[in-house]
């Protein structure tokens, strides 16, 4: 599964005047996708949600929460086009992390793993919910700036 958010860009009140651009929609799009994968990676260094809330803290003691190889973060990425700006990450397991959920051992008796240097096993293994993708606040108020700049032919 694909932890994945899409914000797609309603033109219904501003079609005529977004017609009217000799700008590419491409090019309001591109950055509204850069500022909200960026927002996305400041989540991890602040350990944080969308709405500013604490990730419960893992009990490993690796550092920050999310991060022991740093995949999770690496694999954001943005794609966009004329309709859509995305964001989002392949990885199968960042679903778990961002909506938790039980993790159950498939085919053995048990999870085993290690935390803190000590083997752990287990029957079940509950994940806490830590979302790291969503659009914020803030995220709100930089797409209302980006989009004024494009429709004043700013970017």
């Amino acid at each position: 599964m694909t932890a994945r958010l899409v914000w797609d860009i309603s033109l219904k009140d501003g079609k005529e005047r977004f017609s009217k651009l000799e700008t590419p929609l491409k090019v309001l799009t591109r950055a509204i996708a850069g500022r909200l994968e960026a927002s996305t990676h400041k989540r991890f260094e602040r350990e944080t949600d969308p709405e500013g809330k604490a990730w419960k803290k893992s009990k490993k003691e690796s550092g920050k929460t999310l991060t022991v190889s740093g995949l999770l973060n690496q694999s954001i990425s943005s794609a966009y086009d004329e309709k859509q700006a995305v964001v989002g990450t392949n990885l199968v397991y960042a679903a778990i992390h961002q909506f938790g959920g039980v993790i159950k051992p498939k085919a053995k008796q048990a999870l085993c793993f290690n935390i803190n240097g000590q083997t752990v096993f287990a029957r079940k293994v509950a994940m806490p919910a830590r979302p790291f993708l969503g659009i914020s606040d803030d995220d709100i108020d930089s797409v209302k700036d980006i989009v004024k700049r494009y429709l004043n032919g700013e970017l």
